[in-house]
């Protein structure tokens, strides 16, 4: 279930960043950051905001440093377990 909309001085109805759209919409930012080698300021740029405005208004981009200094790098250890764990079964099935 989404979580309720929160509000800021200019009146707009934002999306709670704990909401599965936001969510939704911060994971597909950050893969596009990772798999088009983007740097992170990539979000500070007007035509992604520009676009993101568009696709979903209700939506706050996160900082860039937000998303170097967590969400990219929670992916990451995310990958890097999923990574060890199929890695320690090979080897567990090999032997």
């Amino acid at each position: 279930m989404e979580q309720p909309l929160h509000s800021n001085n200019r009146n707009i109805q934002y999306l709670s960043k704990n909401s599965r759209r936001a969510k939704k919409l911060t994971a597909a930012i950050a893969r596009m950051i990772i798999l088009d080698l983007q740097p992170y300021s990539k979000v500070d740029n007007i035509g992604l905001q520009s676009l993101l405005k568009i696709a979903e208004p209700r939506y706050e981009i996160p900082s860039h440093a937000t998303f170097s200094r967590s969400i990219i790098l929670y992916m990451n250890n995310a990958l890097r377990k999923d990574i060890q764990s199929k890695v320690n079964t090979d080897i567990k099935e090999d032997n």
